[in-house]
Protein backbone atom coordinates (compact mmCIF):
# COMPACT_ATOMS: atom_id res chain seq x y z
CA UNK A 1 0.00 0.00 0.00
CA UNK A 2 1.41 3.54 -0.97
CA UNK A 3 1.97 6.45 1.31
CA UNK A 4 -0.47 8.52 -0.24
CA UNK A 5 -3.29 5.86 0.24
CA UNK A 6 -2.35 5.62 3.57
CA UNK A 7 -2.30 8.78 3.88
CA UNK A 8 -5.81 9.48 2.29
CA UNK A 9 -7.05 6.39 4.58
CA UNK A 10 -5.92 8.01 7.97
CA UNK A 11 -7.70 11.12 6.85
CA UNK A 12 -10.78 9.72 6.35
CA UNK A 13 -10.84 8.30 9.47
CA UNK A 14 -9.77 11.43 11.53
CA UNK A 15 -12.46 13.50 9.78
CA UNK A 16 -14.91 10.30 10.79
CA UNK A 17 -13.91 10.37 14.66
CA UNK A 18 -13.98 13.99 14.34
CA UNK A 19 -17.54 14.03 13.51
CA UNK A 20 -18.48 10.97 15.66
CA UNK A 21 -17.00 12.88 18.44
CA UNK A 22 -18.63 15.85 17.73
CA UNK A 23 -22.25 14.53 17.08
CA UNK A 24 -21.79 12.66 20.32
CA UNK A 25 -20.77 15.98 22.50
CA UNK A 26 -23.67 17.54 20.69
CA UNK A 27 -25.97 15.16 22.08
CA UNK A 28 -24.90 15.12 25.42
CA UNK A 29 -25.22 18.75 25.73
CA UNK A 30 -28.36 19.69 23.46
CA UNK A 31 -32.22 18.29 23.83
CA UNK A 32 -33.52 15.85 20.35
CA UNK A 33 -35.11 19.38 19.02
CA UNK A 34 -31.25 21.07 18.29
CA UNK A 35 -32.09 24.48 16.89
CA UNK A 36 -36.01 24.48 17.10
CA UNK A 37 -37.18 27.73 18.13
CA UNK A 38 -39.70 29.28 20.29
CA UNK A 39 -42.56 30.04 18.46
CA UNK A 40 -42.70 33.68 16.72
CA UNK A 41 -46.53 34.04 16.15
CA UNK A 42 -48.99 35.06 18.38
CA UNK A 43 -51.29 34.12 15.45
CA UNK A 44 -49.79 30.37 15.79
CA UNK A 45 -48.02 30.06 19.02
CA UNK A 46 -48.21 26.29 18.76
CA UNK A 47 -46.10 26.69 15.45
CA UNK A 48 -42.23 26.45 15.87
CA UNK A 49 -39.26 26.96 13.65
CA UNK A 50 -37.33 23.55 12.77
CA UNK A 51 -34.21 22.82 10.57
CA UNK A 52 -35.42 20.05 9.23
CA UNK A 53 -38.80 20.51 8.50
CA UNK A 54 -39.11 24.54 8.23
CA UNK A 55 -41.81 24.13 10.83
CA UNK A 56 -43.64 22.03 13.01
CA UNK A 57 -45.99 21.65 15.74
CA UNK A 58 -44.63 22.17 19.34
CA UNK A 59 -44.57 18.94 21.21
CA UNK A 60 -46.83 19.10 24.66
CA UNK A 61 -48.80 22.35 23.28
CA UNK A 62 -51.89 22.79 24.71
CA UNK A 63 -54.92 25.43 25.22
CA UNK A 64 -58.72 25.19 25.51
CA UNK A 65 -58.97 24.18 21.97
CA UNK A 66 -56.59 21.30 21.25
CA UNK A 67 -53.20 19.68 22.50
CA UNK A 68 -50.58 18.85 20.62
CA UNK A 69 -48.52 15.40 21.46
CA UNK A 70 -45.47 14.72 22.18
CA UNK A 71 -44.53 13.49 19.14
CA UNK A 72 -45.89 16.83 17.55
CA UNK A 73 -49.20 15.84 15.54
CA UNK A 74 -52.69 16.91 16.99
CA UNK A 75 -54.22 15.19 19.24
CA UNK A 76 -54.33 12.47 22.14
CA UNK A 77 -50.90 10.69 22.80
CA UNK A 78 -50.16 7.84 20.54
CA UNK A 79 -47.99 4.67 20.93
CA UNK A 80 -44.87 5.69 18.49
CA UNK A 81 -44.95 1.33 17.60
CA UNK A 82 -48.16 0.69 16.17
CA UNK A 83 -50.16 -1.91 18.72
CA UNK A 84 -50.76 -5.03 17.25
CA UNK A 85 -54.09 -5.72 15.21
CA UNK A 86 -54.48 -1.97 15.28
CA UNK A 87 -55.21 -0.23 11.62
CA UNK A 88 -53.03 2.95 11.82
CA UNK A 89 -54.22 5.66 9.19
CA UNK A 90 -52.06 9.22 9.24
CA UNK A 91 -53.89 12.53 7.45
CA UNK A 92 -50.62 14.25 6.03
CA UNK A 93 -51.21 17.80 4.73
CA UNK A 94 -51.50 21.80 6.24
CA UNK A 95 -54.02 23.54 8.17
CA UNK A 96 -57.14 22.17 5.97
CA UNK A 97 -55.74 18.86 7.63
CA UNK A 98 -54.48 20.40 11.26
CA UNK A 99 -58.00 21.93 11.49
CA UNK A 100 -59.11 25.49 11.72
CA UNK A 101 -61.20 28.05 9.84
CA UNK A 102 -61.77 31.82 10.12
CA UNK A 103 -65.11 33.22 11.49
CA UNK A 104 -66.27 36.96 11.39
CA UNK A 105 -63.73 38.87 12.99
CA UNK A 106 -61.04 36.60 12.72
CA UNK A 107 -62.83 34.26 15.03
CA UNK A 108 -61.12 30.66 14.66
CA UNK A 109 -62.73 27.45 14.64
CA UNK A 110 -60.82 23.91 15.02
CA UNK A 111 -63.10 21.28 13.16
CA UNK A 112 -60.49 19.13 11.65
CA UNK A 113 -61.58 16.01 9.23
CA UNK A 114 -59.27 13.46 11.24
CA UNK A 115 -61.10 14.16 14.04
CA UNK A 116 -64.39 13.88 12.13
CA UNK A 117 -62.93 10.73 10.38
CA UNK A 118 -62.55 9.20 13.44
CA UNK A 119 -66.19 9.87 15.33
CA UNK A 120 -67.45 8.48 11.98
CA UNK A 121 -65.23 5.02 11.81
CA UNK A 122 -66.14 4.47 15.65
CA UNK A 123 -70.07 5.01 14.60
CA UNK A 124 -69.57 2.19 12.27
CA UNK A 125 -68.16 0.27 14.92
CA UNK A 126 -64.38 -0.27 13.66
CA UNK A 127 -62.64 -0.11 16.77
CA UNK A 128 -59.55 -1.47 16.02
CA UNK A 129 -58.62 1.96 13.61
CA UNK A 130 -56.44 4.84 14.93
CA UNK A 131 -56.56 8.15 12.90
CA UNK A 132 -53.82 10.43 13.68
CA UNK A 133 -53.58 14.20 12.54
CA UNK A 134 -50.05 15.02 10.98
CA UNK A 135 -51.02 18.40 9.69
CA UNK A 136 -49.21 21.32 9.82
CA UNK A 137 -50.44 25.11 9.40
CA UNK A 138 -48.41 26.37 6.09
CA UNK A 139 -47.11 23.17 4.94
CA UNK A 140 -46.55 23.07 1.08
CA UNK A 141 -46.15 19.49 -0.50
CA UNK A 142 -42.33 19.62 0.02
CA UNK A 143 -42.99 20.12 4.39
CA UNK A 144 -45.09 17.51 3.60
CA UNK A 145 -43.15 15.05 1.99
CA UNK A 146 -40.38 15.78 4.21
CA UNK A 147 -42.69 15.27 7.43
CA UNK A 148 -43.63 12.07 5.69
CA UNK A 149 -39.89 10.64 5.29
CA UNK A 150 -38.64 12.03 8.91
CA UNK A 151 -41.79 11.47 10.52
CA UNK A 152 -44.59 9.68 9.37
CA UNK A 153 -42.96 6.21 7.73
CA UNK A 154 -41.43 5.82 11.84
CA UNK A 155 -45.44 5.34 12.80
CA UNK A 156 -45.83 2.49 10.45
CA UNK A 157 -49.00 3.64 9.25
CA UNK A 158 -51.49 1.22 6.96
CA UNK A 159 -52.95 3.85 5.48
CA UNK A 160 -51.71 7.77 4.44
CA UNK A 161 -54.51 10.07 4.02
CA UNK A 162 -53.02 13.28 1.75
CA UNK A 163 -54.28 16.86 1.27
CA UNK A 164 -52.03 19.23 0.07
CA UNK A 165 -51.22 22.00 -2.57
CA UNK A 166 -52.35 25.38 -1.34
CA UNK A 167 -49.72 26.40 0.21
CA UNK A 168 -47.60 25.65 -2.86
CA UNK A 169 -48.97 28.59 -4.73
CA UNK A 170 -47.79 31.20 -2.13
CA UNK A 171 -45.18 33.58 -3.29
CA UNK A 172 -41.44 33.28 -2.78
CA UNK A 173 -41.50 37.42 -2.14
CA UNK A 174 -43.17 37.08 1.01
CA UNK A 175 -40.47 36.85 3.99
CA UNK A 176 -42.26 34.27 6.06
CA UNK A 177 -41.95 31.62 2.88
CA UNK A 178 -38.65 32.52 1.97
CA UNK A 179 -37.30 32.14 5.08
CA UNK A 180 -38.47 28.83 5.51
CA UNK A 181 -38.78 28.00 2.28
CA UNK A 182 -37.55 23.64 1.47
CA UNK A 183 -37.10 21.68 -1.17
CA UNK A 184 -35.94 17.98 -1.91
CA UNK A 185 -32.22 17.45 -0.49
CA UNK A 186 -29.76 17.83 -3.18
CA UNK A 187 -28.27 14.21 -3.96
CA UNK A 188 -29.19 10.84 -2.93
CA UNK A 189 -26.20 10.84 -0.11
CA UNK A 190 -27.63 14.39 1.56
CA UNK A 191 -31.51 12.87 1.14
CA UNK A 192 -30.31 9.68 2.74
CA UNK A 193 -28.70 11.23 5.84
CA UNK A 194 -31.43 13.81 6.33
CA UNK A 195 -34.13 10.81 5.72
CA UNK A 196 -32.70 8.13 8.00
CA UNK A 197 -30.88 10.31 10.53
CA UNK A 198 -33.33 13.19 11.25
CA UNK A 199 -32.24 13.33 14.57
CA UNK A 200 -28.80 13.68 14.30
CA UNK A 201 -27.57 16.68 15.64
CA UNK A 202 -24.83 17.57 12.79
CA UNK A 203 -27.52 16.40 10.01
CA UNK A 204 -29.98 18.87 11.97
CA UNK A 205 -27.01 21.71 11.65
CA UNK A 206 -26.17 21.40 8.45
CA UNK A 207 -30.19 21.48 7.28
CA UNK A 208 -30.12 24.89 9.71
CA UNK A 209 -27.20 26.26 7.58
CA UNK A 210 -28.42 24.84 4.10
CA UNK A 211 -31.86 26.94 5.08
CA UNK A 212 -30.38 29.81 5.73
CA UNK A 213 -28.09 29.86 2.76
CA UNK A 214 -31.14 28.84 0.09
CA UNK A 215 -33.39 31.45 1.79
CA UNK A 216 -31.36 34.14 0.95
CA UNK A 217 -30.20 32.94 -2.57
CA UNK A 218 -33.98 31.96 -3.60
CA UNK A 219 -36.09 34.48 -6.63
CA UNK A 220 -38.88 36.56 -4.80
CA UNK A 221 -40.66 36.30 -8.13
CA UNK A 222 -41.51 32.52 -8.05
CA UNK A 223 -44.24 30.36 -6.46
CA UNK A 224 -42.60 28.55 -3.06
CA UNK A 225 -43.54 25.23 -5.34
CA UNK A 226 -43.34 25.20 -8.71
CA UNK A 227 -45.56 22.69 -11.26
CA UNK A 228 -42.78 20.84 -11.77
CA UNK A 229 -41.85 20.34 -7.73
CA UNK A 230 -45.15 19.85 -6.86
CA UNK A 231 -45.60 16.93 -9.21
CA UNK A 232 -42.11 15.88 -8.25
CA UNK A 233 -43.10 16.18 -4.23
CA UNK A 234 -46.56 13.91 -5.65
CA UNK A 235 -44.38 11.16 -7.05
CA UNK A 236 -42.12 10.85 -3.87
CA UNK A 237 -44.97 10.77 -1.67
CA UNK A 238 -46.45 7.91 -3.58
CA UNK A 239 -43.33 6.44 -4.29
CA UNK A 240 -42.63 6.10 -0.55
CA UNK A 241 -45.85 4.81 0.31
CA UNK A 242 -46.05 2.16 -2.72
CA UNK A 243 -42.21 0.91 -1.90
CA UNK A 244 -43.66 0.06 2.12
CA UNK A 245 -46.83 -1.51 1.21
CA UNK A 246 -49.09 1.26 2.24
CA UNK A 247 -52.35 2.61 0.88
CA UNK A 248 -52.10 6.02 -0.50
CA UNK A 249 -55.07 8.05 -0.66
CA UNK A 250 -54.82 11.70 -2.04
CA UNK A 251 -57.96 14.81 -1.16
CA UNK A 252 -59.01 17.16 -3.33
CA UNK A 253 -58.77 20.61 -2.13
CA UNK A 254 -61.78 22.78 -3.51
CA UNK A 255 -61.70 26.72 -2.35
CA UNK A 256 -65.17 28.91 -1.79
CA UNK A 257 -66.62 29.87 -5.00
CA UNK A 258 -65.24 32.93 -7.02
CA UNK A 259 -68.16 34.76 -7.42
CA UNK A 260 -68.45 35.65 -3.74
CA UNK A 261 -65.53 37.33 -4.16
CA UNK A 262 -62.65 38.54 -1.14
CA UNK A 263 -64.32 40.13 1.65
CA UNK A 264 -61.80 42.75 4.06
CA UNK A 265 -61.21 40.16 6.23
CA UNK A 266 -59.10 38.08 3.92
CA UNK A 267 -57.11 40.39 1.90
CA UNK A 268 -54.13 39.91 3.77
CA UNK A 269 -53.72 36.67 2.21
CA UNK A 270 -52.79 38.23 -1.17
CA UNK A 271 -50.03 39.47 0.42
CA UNK A 272 -48.79 35.62 0.97
CA UNK A 273 -49.73 34.37 -2.40
CA UNK A 274 -49.03 37.31 -4.76
CA UNK A 275 -52.76 37.48 -6.50
CA UNK A 276 -55.59 40.11 -5.67
CA UNK A 277 -58.77 38.57 -6.51
CA UNK A 278 -60.52 35.26 -5.66
CA UNK A 279 -60.26 34.41 -9.33
CA UNK A 280 -57.14 34.65 -9.45
CA UNK A 281 -56.46 32.28 -6.77
CA UNK A 282 -58.78 29.80 -8.17
CA UNK A 283 -56.47 30.03 -11.31
CA UNK A 284 -53.36 29.82 -9.94
CA UNK A 285 -54.71 27.09 -7.49
CA UNK A 286 -56.32 25.15 -9.98
CA UNK A 287 -52.88 24.44 -12.21
CA UNK A 288 -51.68 22.19 -9.06
CA UNK A 289 -54.91 20.24 -8.81
CA UNK A 290 -55.00 19.70 -12.43
CA UNK A 291 -51.20 18.10 -11.59
CA UNK A 292 -52.49 15.98 -8.41
CA UNK A 293 -55.16 14.92 -11.03
CA UNK A 294 -53.13 13.84 -13.37
CA UNK A 295 -50.21 12.48 -11.07
CA UNK A 296 -52.83 10.59 -9.30
CA UNK A 297 -54.13 8.98 -12.31
CA UNK A 298 -50.45 8.03 -14.29
CA UNK A 299 -50.29 6.37 -10.87
CA UNK A 300 -52.92 4.83 -10.20
CA UNK A 301 -53.30 6.59 -6.90
CA UNK A 302 -57.30 7.40 -5.97
CA UNK A 303 -58.79 11.03 -5.11
CA UNK A 304 -61.82 11.99 -3.22
CA UNK A 305 -64.28 14.23 -4.73
CA UNK A 306 -64.79 16.36 -2.01
CA UNK A 307 -65.24 19.61 -4.63
CA UNK A 308 -68.71 17.50 -6.14
CA UNK A 309 -70.47 16.77 -2.55
CA UNK A 310 -69.97 20.40 -1.35
CA UNK A 311 -71.48 21.42 -4.18
CA UNK A 312 -74.54 18.89 -3.64
CA UNK A 313 -74.83 20.10 -0.13
CA UNK A 314 -77.16 22.37 0.33
CA UNK A 315 -76.33 24.69 3.42
CA UNK A 316 -72.80 26.61 3.02
CA UNK A 317 -69.69 24.89 2.97
CA UNK A 318 -67.28 28.07 3.57
CA UNK A 319 -67.63 30.44 6.15
CA UNK A 320 -68.12 33.63 4.12
CA UNK A 321 -64.90 35.11 5.94
CA UNK A 322 -62.79 32.06 4.59
CA UNK A 323 -62.69 30.53 1.16
CA UNK A 324 -59.91 28.18 1.67
CA UNK A 325 -60.93 25.74 4.89
CA UNK A 326 -64.53 24.07 4.93
CA UNK A 327 -66.52 25.48 8.15
CA UNK A 328 -67.69 22.86 10.47
CA UNK A 329 -70.56 21.53 7.80
CA UNK A 330 -67.52 21.16 5.28
CA UNK A 331 -65.13 19.49 7.00
CA UNK A 332 -67.78 16.81 8.11
CA UNK A 333 -67.97 16.39 4.29
CA UNK A 334 -64.82 15.68 3.56
CA UNK A 335 -64.46 13.81 6.70
CA UNK A 336 -67.30 11.43 5.13
CA UNK A 337 -66.48 11.38 1.30
CA UNK A 338 -62.60 10.04 2.88
CA UNK A 339 -64.61 7.54 4.86
CA UNK A 340 -66.52 6.42 2.03
CA UNK A 341 -63.65 6.29 -0.37
CA UNK A 342 -62.00 3.66 2.25
CA UNK A 343 -65.01 1.77 2.05
CA UNK A 344 -65.34 1.20 -1.40
CA UNK A 345 -61.43 0.82 -1.83
CA UNK A 346 -61.88 -2.18 0.67
CA UNK A 347 -58.98 -0.94 3.09
CA UNK A 348 -61.26 -0.93 6.71
CA UNK A 349 -61.11 -4.76 6.78
CA UNK A 350 -58.85 -6.46 9.37
CA UNK A 351 -55.61 -6.97 7.83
Amino acid sequence: MSSRIKKAILTIAAVVAVLFITEGLLRLTTPPEFLQSSPRSTVWPWVVTDPILGWANSAGFENNNFRINSQGFRGEEINPVKPTGTIRIVCIGDSGTFGVWFGARARRNWDSYPEELGTILKQHGYGNLEVINAGVVGYTSAHTLRQLMTKVLKLEPDIIIARTGFNDIAHLGNEFFRAYYIKEPPGFIIGSLMYRWPESRLVRLAAWLDRKLVSKSVAGDKNVVSHEEFGANLERIIEASEKRGIDLLFVDYPLRDSETGLNRQEMYLTNYYGVETLAEFHEKHGGYQEILSDTARDHGVDIVDTAGAMKKFAGSSYSEYDFVHPNASGTRIVAYEVYIALEKLGWLKDR
